[in-house]
């Protein structure tokens, strides 16, 4: 529950401490909650966010930190493939690198128990979906285009597509050696048109080289023609393609719905790497500001001593110890 209105907290000087906090953590979703850090009045709540920051700055003093910064904020792309969408290739290439951060990161906080338990406690929320980061990453190469190898159908189709490209550049080589064709073509090259192979042919010969005019220059004096000879290979060639563009399609579909069947768990995980990041992000705050955790009073004890509120408050208008003052602060309640 929040307790302090906007008027108090630019007093604090709270605007900034967020701006810096989130400034030191290293996910999207870490940084927005970091961002949007408020006081609260649960003490317990505060407490275990407190421990959850002097666990991170015990990682730090031996050179340690949570395993997260791959990790990507997919909530979007997640909640899409919930409803049964189909996910961009790179979307489900961050599917894989999230799943990897988060068996990273609970493989880290767990081997770090004894240093840091509540960061073992939080890690053993996070899911354990390997399998599913190897059915995505077998699937596509690192730019995001689906690998050959992702159906024995797609490989078949493209296969079939490769030898109808090589079949025809072959035919239309041989017709560019032949000097009758070149004779009626405004330069000796073969070009892509419309995805149909067509040689620049002068308009005067049109009637000399049968075929599909696929295009024309501006001038209208060289037309695009695909020879008719290759017509029938222009045609497989289509099919074949499109038959590959389908069985692609149906592959993100097929994966994009694994992903969607675990969505509710890889939230979880991504709001879990936000926790741990964000503890993490308070860590390095407190440690450049050479903080200490503040001790949180209840009651009578809180009101006649708001000590975090009284440093900042002192900072602001004083000037004098300032750093100190935000570290106090921002360690404080929730």
């Amino acid at each position: 529950m929040d307790v302090v209105d906007e008027k108090a907290l630019s007093e604090l000087g709270w605007p900034t401490l967020t701006t810096e906090l989130a400034r030191r953590a290293r996910t999207p979703m870490g940084r927005e909650l970091c961002a949007a850090l408020l006081p609260g009045d649960d003490p317990e709540r505060s407490r275990g966010r407190l421990a959850l920051v002097e666990e991170a700055r015990a990682l730090r003093r031996l050179d340690r930190e949570v395993p997260i910064a791959d990790a990507l904020d997919l909530r979007p792309a997640l909640g899409r493939a919930a409803r049964e969408g189909t996910l961009e290739p790179q979307e489900l290439i961050a599917v894989a690198r999230l799943v990897r951060a988060s068996a990273s990161a609970r493989r880290f906080c767990l081997a770090m128990r004894e240093v840091a338990p509540l960061h073992a406690q939080a890690a053993e929320e996070l899911s354990e979906l390997e399998p599913l980061a190897v059915e995505l990453e077998r699937a596509f190469d690192p730019s995001g285009k689906l690998l050959d190898t992702a159906s024995a159908l797609l490989a078949e189709l493209r296969e079939r597509a490769r030898g109808l490209h090589r079949a025809i550049k072959a035919r239309l080589t041989e017709m560019l050696e032949d000097e009758d064709v070149v004779g009626m073509l405004r330069d000796a090259y073969y070009s892509v048109r419309g995805d149909r192979y067509v040689l620049p042919v002068r308009a005067e010969h049109k009637s000399h080289l049968p075929g599909i005019v696929h295009n024309a220059s501006g001038s209208g004096q060289t037309l695009f023609i695909e020879p008719q000879e290759l017509l029938e290979l222009g045609n497989q060639l289509t099919i074949a393609e499109a038959g590959a563009l389908e069985e692609e399609q149906r592959i993100l579909t097929e994966l994009s719905g694994a992903v969607g069947r675990r969505a509710p768990q890889l939230e979880h995980d991504v709001a879990t790497l936000a926790r741990l990041d964000e503890a993490g992000a308070g860590a390095k705050l407190a440690d450049d500001l050479r903080g200490s955790a503040p001790e949180l009073l209840e009651g009578a004890r809180a009101r006649a001593a708001p000590r975090h509120q009284g440093a900042a408050r002192a900072d602001a208008e004083g000037q004098r110890d300032r750093r100190h003052a935000a570290g106090r602060v921002l360690l404080g309640p929730r």
